[in-house]
């Protein structure tokens, strides 16, 4: 193994703290104690790092014409962790809320007031006195009615939008309090879904796993996840995790340690070294399976990979865009209305998925205020975003008790083939993370 010198990766995964992780599986059923913040890094490799340093910290709405948007002006915030000091930032969840920010606008506004959406984005600098200013800025301007689509995890805000009646929907839940707040509604799994690749290891047959995983304090936490999810399918947890140095430049040692008396490989790393992994796995010649997450899979590592990661199975919280859904082609056609067809992503569309959910629960509406929408999104029972997700139901908690607010506990399997993120024909639909 090689190493080079610390990136803003080093930073961004091993400068933080993140609650311990308590993984119970009783029989039937799974129980997890104190949610975590592991997925963080995970989700914010995909772009931050080395990422073009784009985008603004306000956006106003677009378009116009005979059905555009006619009434007032209605305010949804989005915190992000980005810190362009850090050159962390987040393209494509600025594109994916953006996208449907738009088409609302273009399609007649928000509600039966036909309100044009204005949207600000709040950067968090990965601050958390930034993101609870973010917060509490946002509750105290009244023209403000929801967080939407936001990626944070620099500070728990969402119990201070549920005292103040403000209705929060985010990209994706990563902190505990995301997970119980009672004017949260997530619209995937969020941090969960790192628990998936073991689903889908243990569903394809395997159950002699090893693991390499990010070299970072939060890996171990991920890793504790992962057997949870595979014992609850009836399978051994994890029989090794392999440490990979985030500064590697060779990897091939892990790699061959990873394969050597197991039966599959389970991945939860940065696009950065998952690169490598699979550029050592080529030049091995190694057959062993390889399970990620599509969170490792950038455009730019897929397209450097080419054939070289072909047949390696991942889950998301989405669809690809090979499947065919209503849902997904309305996605697809608003990225490209605004010229950012290149954005197409699981951050992209979680982004989108945030905003529709929020445009689709003040439809009728015929005032848009915050406390109004929120008793809408309470009211919620079929939602599926055009089926990109599982029919989804607001009005009550999810299925797992420690986590009311997350009522999606499913991932989307998909297949890694010639540089694309493609459906998986061994594993259709909608995957539970947790069996029983």
């Amino acid at each position: 193994m090689r190493t080079r010198g610390g990136n803003c990766l080093t930073g961004l995964l091993g400068a933080r703290t993140f609650p311990p992780l308590a993984v119970d599986y009783g029989g039937r059923s799974m129980k997890l104690n104190r949610p975590f913040a592991a997925g963080l890094a995970l989700t914010l490799a995909v772009s931050a790092c080395g990422a073009t340093k784009t985008g603004t910290a306000t956006s106003k709405p677009h378009g116009g014409g005979a059905g555009a948007a006619s009434g007032p002006v209605v305010k949804v915030v989005d915190i992000l962790d980005e810190s362009r000091a850090e050159n962390i930032l987040l393209p494509q969840a600025h594109d994916g809320v953006n996208a449907r920010m738009d088409r609302i606008n273009a399609d007649g506004g928000l509600g039966q007031a036909h309100a044009r959406v204005e949207l600000e984005f709040c950067i968090t600098d990965l601050d958390p006195n930034k993101t609870l200013a973010c917060a509490r800025n946002a509750i105290a301007d009244k023209s403000v009615i929801a967080v939407a689509g936001s990626f944070s995890t620099a500070g728990e805000t969402a119990q201070l939008f549920a005292t103040a009646g403000l209705p929060n929907v985010p990209a994706a839940g990563f902190l505990p309090d995301t997970f119980t707040a009672s004017s949260t509604f997530n619209v995937n799994s969020g941090v969960l879904f790192l628990a998936g690749v073991g689903s889908l290891a243990c569903m394809d047959g395997h159950s002699n796993l090893k693991e390499l995983r990010n070299g970072a304090a939060a890996s171990a936490q991920a890793s504790a996840l992962v057997s949870g999810a595979l014992k609850s399918y009836g399978c051994s947890g994890l029989k090794q995790s392999i440490d990979v140095p985030l500064t590697a430049t060779d990897v091939s040692s892990e790699v061959t340690a990873a394969i050597s008396g197991s039966d599959g490989v389970t991945l939860d790393l940065v696009p950065s070294l998952n690169q490598q992994v699979f550029r050592a796995r080529q030049q091995l010649g190694i057959k062993v399976p390889f399970f990620g997450t599509t969170a490792s899979f950038t455009s730019q590592t897929l397209g450097s990979l080419g054939s070289a990661a072909n047949g390696a199975q991942v889950v998301g919280w989405y669809p690809t865009s090979d499947v065919s859904s209503p849902g997904n082609t309305a996605f697809l056609d608003d990225l490209k209305a605004i010229d950012k067809s290149s954005s197409a992503s699981d951050i992209a569309r979680a982004s989108w998925v945030a905003m529709d959910l929020t445009a689709a629960a003040a439809k009728n509406l015929k005032t848009p205020t915050r406390s109004a929408l929120l008793d809408a999104l309470r009211g919620v029972s079929s939602y599926d975003a055009g089926g990109m997700l599982p029919n989804l139901d607001f009005s009550k908690p999810g299925p797992d008790a420690s986590f009311p607010r997350i009522v999606d506990l499913t991932v989307a399997p998909a297949l890694v083939q010639n540089g694309q993120l493609l459906a998986n024909p061994a594993h259709r639909g909608f995957l539970p993370i947790f069996k029983g």
